[in-house]
C-alpha cells in the first residue's frame, strides 16, 4: 500500500526541516530514530532509510513498540537485515518501553 511510502516522505520532510532549522557547522544530524507499533511504522522508516534526500552520514532507525495488535516476530521480520551506519532497527518485546522510559532511552541509544 502507499501508506507507508506517505509515512516515508513524512520522514524525509522532517529530517529536510531540521538540517534547515537547526544544523550547521557544530552541529550535524547522526540519526533519525521512528518509533511505531504498526508494519506501515517499520516500512516508513526502512523506505526513509534508502530514500534519496537522506543525508549520506545519517543512520535511519526504528524503534518498533509490540503493543499487542503486531507481535515481534511481525515487526522484526519487516525490518531485514541491519545495515550498520545506515539501517539499525531495534524492536522492543512486547510491553518493553511501553510505560518504562529508561528501557526506550537506552534502545535509542541515549
Amino acid at each position: 500500500t502507499r501508506n507507508y511510502l506517505d509515512r516515508g516522505e513524512q520522514l524525509a520532510i522532517c529530517v529536510q526541516r531540521c538540517v534547515e532549522e537547526l544544523c550547521h557547522a557544530d552541529h550535524q544530524i547522526e540519526r533519525v530514530i521512528h518509533v511505531g507499533d504498526a508494519p506501515a511504522d517499520i516500512l516508513a522508516a526502512k523506505n526513509y532509510a534508502h530514500h534519496p534526500s537522506k543525508p549520506k552520514n545519517v543512520s535511519v532507525g526504528v524503534i518498533g513498540v509490540a503493543t499487542g495488535s503486531y507481535s515481534v516476530d511481525e515487526l522484526r521480520d519487516l525490518c531485514g537485515e541491519r545495515i550498520p551506519g545506515v539501517w539499525e532497527p531495534i524492536i522492543l518485546n512486547e510491553g518493553v518501553g511501553v510505560g518504562n522510559m529508561e528501557a526506550f532511552i537506552r534502545a535509542c541509544g541515549l
